[in-house]
Formats: structure tokens, sequence, C-alpha cells
């Protein structure tokens, strides 16, 4: 270290004159980039407060600095253009000089703490950034070593796809979509092995049902007495490109049944791909409603099980001959009944009546079969009027759009096969009125056709209809547009029923853990007596008990997160986008 300083002070002996030496304070010798051809040995920083470049001993130029503290330090820095700044350190205070034409004081700042000249962004440029005594938000320079505004530093943030944190997001971006879709496969998987296990199940009761009591025939309507349960003739329709099954199941028991689903098996296809919905009748459009697959005591269900299409057309023999059954949870036991057997051709799909869009069935089976091969979409709907014109949701949907009004508050569009908007069915009130929002429910075949018919009511309908979905508001521009402004409502979530639901799992585990616990104690063996104190055998009260125990853990889950996430909390609009609607449109 003393073999440093004294070659340092030879080298500023060599560089300064004699008179100076005893003045200095700091220095910062010159670091001869390559792209600056400036002649120039060393600059100092002298006890009066005073800046020094000299060059071959001789005075390049000088400025003097208006300051009470003492100089502690001098740092070149230099942008992006490569040019000269100094950065001066004084007691409590940092002065940056440019020395772009002269030296000049560049920026100056008060009550300084502390700073840093680092890449916190990585972007490969340093930047400065000073942390004040009276301030907790530090002071960030850009490259000229000017102070940026918060936006200056959000912006490029926000704008960058190449930054690290970014990259990494769209990393596990990536990582999500392939668990998702790995998991749906694993969850398909799943389906089709419950419905073979379940056919097993009911081919094994069958066959001991044979062998025990072969003079004994059972109808479908003693099966049906025996298990109180009524079930009327399946009806067959296609609708949307899809196979729809309909079944009237009536719960004549004292308790409600679960799990009810409808099983096909065939003969000639190892598995076919079907989904069964639960349909309750209501007294508001669109008049049903689907549950979860839970049939109270003494209630009517319709069942709908939904068959893809291409489950026929690929099939090598163009016929599907079905096995019908089915299955449902009464009092913790689980019961098959076997239905008719149902044959479907290509044939059958010719008839102009097959598809329910075409046949004269009833309006209510017509909207169940569309409800139950759709999706559900909420648009919502705003009049922008100039007078006081009026406006109702039946012309928009029944004389500009010319779509079918079967049910009350209930529009269909089936006029034209070939339409964009074929199937589509919209659930709506009466009008709209002033400003209020109007509340629209679409029923389609798939996403795309939400598109076109918001295309088509700004197209065809002769009015100023805002439509977009449940996830944006609206700006209005001008203060004649100003009380269409719509602004975001946060509205508090209730954890109390979730907070009394982790409180009961928590009961449940304690008093799981103490049978455990209790077991282990009787069991007596030295591997178990070796265990009690420090860890849990799950399993000590058996595979049947820690079964029970699990389903009881995530049953409460389930009840804790299904009254956070209620119909009415899921639409979050905390990030809401918003769209603007200007007077010029």
């Amino acid at each position: 270290m003393d073999q440093n300083r004294v070659f340092v002070r030879r080298a500023l002996h060599k560089l300064l004159p004699a008179s100076i030496i005893g003045e200095v304070a700091c220095f910062v010798f010159y670091d001869h980039h390559p792209r600056d051809k400036t002649r120039l040995d060393v600059t100092v920083c002298t006890n009066s407060g005073e800046i020094l470049e000299y060059y071959h001993h001789e005075l390049i130029s000088s400025l003097l600095i208006e300051t009470v503290g003492h100089t502690t330090d001098i740092k070149i820095l230099r942008n992006s253009n490569c040019e000269l700044f100094y950065l001066v350190v004084l007691s409590g205070e940092i002065v940056i000089i440019s020395r772009k034409d002269g030296l000049q004081v560049h920026n100056r700042v008060g009550n300084v703490d502390s700073f840093t000249i680092d890449d916190v962004e990585c972007t490969g440029l340093a930047r400065l950034r000073i942390i004040r005594n009276d301030d907790a938000v530090p002071l960030v320079f850009d490259d000229n070593f000017i102070i940026l505004s918060q936006s200056q530093i959000d912006l490029p943030n926000n704008q960058t796809e190449e930054s690290p944190i970014v990259k990494q997001l769209m990393q596990k971006l990536t990582e999500a979509k392939y668990t998702t879709k790995h998991n749906e496969l694993k969850y398909k998987d799943y389906v089709n092995m419950r419905q073979a296990a379940a056919f097993a199940l009911y081919q094994k009761a069958t066959f001991n049902l044979d062998n025990a009591v072969s003079t004994l025939k059972l109808g479908l309507s003693e099966v049906s007495n025996l298990l109180k349960v009524s079930v009327k003739e399946p009806v067959i329709k296609m609708c949307n490109k899809k196979v729809v099954m309909l079944i009237k199941l009536t719960n004549n028991n004292n308790v409600s049944i679960k799990d009810v689903h409808i099983l096909f098996h065939s003969d000639f296809k190892q598995s076919i791909e079907y989904r069964t919905r639960v349909f309750v009748n209501t007294t508001k459009s669109p008049f049903w409603k689907e549950t979860d697959a839970v049939i109270a005591s003494h209630n009517e269900s319709m069942l709908a099980a939904v068959i893809d299409l291409d489950e026929l057309q690929f099939d090598e023999t163009s016929r599907i001959n079905l096995d019908v059954a089915l299955s449902f949870t009464k009092s913790n036991k689980t019961h098959l009944m076997t239905l008719e057997s149902v044959s479907i051709r290509p044939l059958d799909m010719m008839g102009e009546n097959f598809d329910i869009l075409y046949s004269n069935v009833d309006n209510n089976y017509l909207v169940l079969c569309i409800i139950s091969t759709s999706e559900c979409f909420d648009l919502h709907l705003r009049h922008i009027t100039e007078s006081n014109d009026i406006v109702t949701l039946s012309d928009i949907f029944h004389t500009h759009l010319k779509m079918d009004m079967c049910l009350e508050k209930l529009a269909i569009h089936k006029a034209k096969p070939f339409h964009k908007l074929h199937g589509v069915v919209v659930v709506f009130e009466d009008n709209i009125q002033g400003t209020d929002i109007m509340h629209v429910k679409v029923y389609t075949r798939f996403p795309s056709q939400v598109l076109a018919l918001m295309h088509y009511i700004y197209d065809v309908v002769p009015y100023r209809i805002i439509v977009t979905t449940s996830d944006y508001k609206i700006s209005g521009m001008g203060f004649s547009l100003s009380n269409y402004t719509e602004t975001p409502h946060n509205k508090p979530t209730n954890y109390t029923e979730c907070a009394a639901s982790i409180v009961k799992q928590i009961k449940i585990i304690k008093e799981y853990i103490d049978e455990c616990t209790a077991k282990m104690m009787e069991d007596g063996s030295s591997e178990m007596e070796d265990k009690i104190g420090t860890e849990v055998d799950l399993m000590a009260s058996g595979v049947p008990k820690f079964l029970e125990f699990r389903k009881k853990i995530l049953e409460e889950s389930l009840k804790g997160v299904k009254s956070v996430m209620s119909p009415d909390d899921q639409s979050s609009e905390n990030d809401m986008d918003c769209m603007i609607i200007d007077d010029d449109a």
C-alpha cells in the first residue's frame, strides 16, 4: 500500500506544478478513451473548491465551485456519445460538471445521503442514483445526467420485451401453458378410465344378478320403482354439429341423489367422447339452469349427454350402437340403472327434422339443446344517444338482426344455416334506458361468434350501440359524453365462510392426528414407539380412514373456495381495460 502511495505521489509531481501539490484535496487521472482525443493528464479538486485540468504541467481549464463543504472524491463519467462529465462528491452534496462547452456546472444535488452507479435493469448502460436524506425515493439520472421523472423510468420497463424479468415471466407463462395442457390430457384419460370402470362395475353387477336369481327378470319400470327414480324415454337430436340425448329424470326419494351421470358403452368402440350436464327448469330466461349433478328430493331434472359428431362421421361402420345406463349416488351408495339401447346412423341426420333448429319441438327443448352445446358469454350494451330516440333490445335482435323470438326475452338465430350467427342464443331484458348498462348473455358454438355478433350490431343496427365484454369499461371524451364514463367498482370479498371452512379443516386435521397418534401408541412396535413425539403416521388408522379424512378436507376446502369465488366476484374489475368513445365517431 505504501509503495502505491509513493508511486501516485511521484506521478502527481510529474504531472502537476509543485505549487499546487499541497492544495490537492482529490484527483482523477484521465481515462484516455479511444473515442476521445482530448489532451488531458489529470483533473484535481483543491481545498478551496476549485476544479483544475492539467496537461504537461500546464493548466488547461478551471472552474470554481461555490460550496461550504469539503471535497472528498471526483470521478469521470461518460454518456453514450463519449462526452466527458465529472462527478464531484462533497460533504452532503454532489455536483456534476460538464466539459462539453468548457467546464460548467451541469447539475447539482444537495442533502445527499448516498449514491450508486450501477445497471439494475441489465441494459448495458449504468445509471446514477442518488438517495437524499429527506426522500426515500432515489433520484435517477439519464444518459446525459438529467433527472428522470417516475413516468420516464417506468415507460422503458413497460415497453421492453428483452428485460430479464419479462423473459422470465414469459418462460413461466410457457411452462404454465404446457402444464395446463398436460393436466387436461391427464384429466381426459381419467374421465375415460372412470367411465370404463363404471361399466365394468355395471357388467359385474349384472352378471352376479343373473347367476343369483336366474328366474327374475326386471324391466325398466321395475328397476325405477325399486330405486324410486322415474326416467322417461330419451330424446335424441342434433344441434350445433353435436348429438344431444335428453333424458328427463325425477327423484322420488326422500333424499337427494348426487353424481348423476349418463354412461355410454359400445362393443365397436373402446371409448366415446361425451359430456353429461344436468339442468333444472326455472322461471327466468333462458328457463334452464345447470346444476352440480345433484337432484334434490322429489324434484325433476333434465340430463343432457352431448356426443361429438366426429364420433359418428369417422366410425368405420357409420353407426353407433350404444348401451345407455344411468349412474348416481344415493346415501353414499352408487347405483346403476340400465336404459334402452340407442342406435345412431348418418341416415338419421339427413332428415330435415333431425336438427332441432329446424324441427317443431317444444321451444324449451330447443333452448336446452342449444345451451348444452354452447358456451356462455356476458356482453354489455350501451346506447350512446344524442337525442331522445329509444331503442329496445327486441328491435336490435329481432328486427335488425333477423333473430327469432322463440321465448320471452330470448332470441335465436336459426333462419339461415350457413350464416355466421347460426345457432346463437341471446338472453336479455326489455330495453336500454338512459346511460344504464344492459347486461346480455350470449350462448355460442365458438368464441368467434361473439365477435361476429358485435360487428353485426355495429354494421346493421342504425343506432350508436357500444358493445363490449364484461372485462371492459368505456370513457367518454369531451363534456357531452362525460355521463357515459364508467368507473370500476371494487367489491370487497367476504372471507367469513372461508375462515369458518379453514377453522373446520384445522379441527378435522387435529382430530385425525389425535386418532393416528392413539393408534400408534396401541401398536406397541419399536418402530412406532420411535416415531411417537417426532412424527405422525397418517396411515396408522388404515387406508379407509385416511381416504375418508382426505375426502372431508377436500370438501371443506372446496366450500371455502366457492364462498370466496362466488359468481358475483368472478369478474375482477381491478385492472379493467378502458374503451374510449369520441364525438367524432
